[in-house]
């Protein structure tokens, strides 16, 4: 269905559910309903380019449903409508980043009233406390960017104060990253309030490596913090002897293509690179290949010499599109690497070359 035939069908259905509603305002499932309406319509307002009435449809549907949970405080699926990171990504599409962020305050609100542990929702993590650590960084990339430094400052401190939640660390690093990138890039502010802000980044990931035990934390935190410790883009962050040690416990405690990745990351980013060339093919044996796999060959078969296979690698990657439920966000900046190392930067590969020589 093309966007404005489905736009057509939705403010139908909005207007029926309208309709519903007024006539038995008591009853809370069609109100839910409503909301749910409202929302879809919002999210095909983000899909045709309609910034102003997405806007008002996220806000009608946050409001609908914010209603009903202060009704029915007890009704956890009430709540989870007002968790959905889809309306945290269409505000910030829109450019509400007020709204995004005070969205996931709300979030955090209602993932703290949530029995734990409970299955994953969209993309957050797999349990309750997951879902709740997972909002800060999200928030604080938000915070960042628009140069309210001191908030991002604030949320490190209130996250370090849930630091047995799961997912807390991985969240206190990440804060810290987007505050060192987006600090350091920053020409407006005076040298001292950039020392001083850089400080607090680098000590509190400093200080939440330092009380990380890889035979004690969540396998999946051990397997986040090997990945972070190996790719963050702030360089002062990273460390690829401690990567290694987060990366081998996470395979060792929970041997699955993700940790494995992981490691074969480590080891490259390591100067290990028969070992990445091992574990990152084992990850091929798996599950289909990602592009993190793709670029990270590339560039270990280019380090062993074999050069000719790195860029049958390289085309590969630049050829992969991520299946209909993965984001690819985090490839471009490998294949970037991938492009200088090989050096190949801002060339096509062979296989887009064809393409685009089909396409004509």
């Amino acid at each position: 269905m093309k966007l404005d035939e489905a736009e057509q069908a939705l403010a139908t259905g909005v207007s029926l559910f309208e309709q519903l509603v007024a006539e038995r305002p008591h009853q809370p499932d069609l109100r839910k309903t409503l909301a749910d309406a409202v929302k879809a319509r919002a999210i095909n307002s983000v899909r045709r380019g309609v910034a102003g009435e997405a806007v008002a449809g996220l806000d009608r549907a946050v409001q609908i449903m914010g209603t009903l949970v202060a009704e029915a405080a007890d009704n956890e699926q009430f709540r989870l409508e007002l968790t959905d990171p889809e309306i945290f990504d269409s505000y910030l599409w829109c450019g509400k980043y007020d709204q995004a962020v005070a969205f996931l305050a709300e979030a955090r609100k209602q993932f703290r009233r949530m029995p734990n542990p409970r299955p994953g929702i969209g993309p957050w993590a797999p349990n309750r406390a997951g879902c709740l650590t997972s909002t800060y960084p999200a928030a604080g990339n938000v915070l960042a960017r628009l140069g309210k430094y001191e908030a991002v400052v604030e949320l490190i401190a209130e996250l370090v104060s849930q630091s047995e939640l799961e997912g807390a660390r991985v969240g206190v690093l990440r804060l810290s990253e987007c505050l060192a990138r987006e600090v350091s890039r920053d020409e407006r502010i005076d040298a001292s309030r950039r020392s001083s802000l850089l400080a607090a980044a680098l000590t509190a990931a400093a200080e939440c490596l330092a009380s990380c035990d890889a035979e004690r934390i969540a396998p999946g935190d051990c397997n986040s913090i090997g990945w972070f410790l190996a790719t963050t883009d702030v360089p002062a962050l990273r460390d690829a002897g401690r990567s290694l040690y987060f990366a081998e416990a996470a395979v060792r405690r929970s041997p699955d293509r993700r940790s494995i990745n992981t490691l074969g990351a480590a080891c490259y980013y390591a100067g290990r690179w028969d070992d990445a060339r091992r574990n990152l093919l084992r990850c091929l044996e798996l599950d289909a290949p990602h592009g993190f796999d793709l670029f990270l060959l590339a560039m270990t078969f280019w380090q062993l010499g074999e050069k000719e296979q790195a860029r049958q690698w390289f085309d590969r990657g630049a050829s992969w599109r991520p299946r209909c439920f993965e984001v690819d966000h985090d490839v471009t900046p490998f294949r970037r690497e991938a492009e200088r190392l090989l050096g190949i930067a801002g060339a096509r590969s062979s296989t887009e070359q064809r393409a685009s020589t089909d396409n004509r």
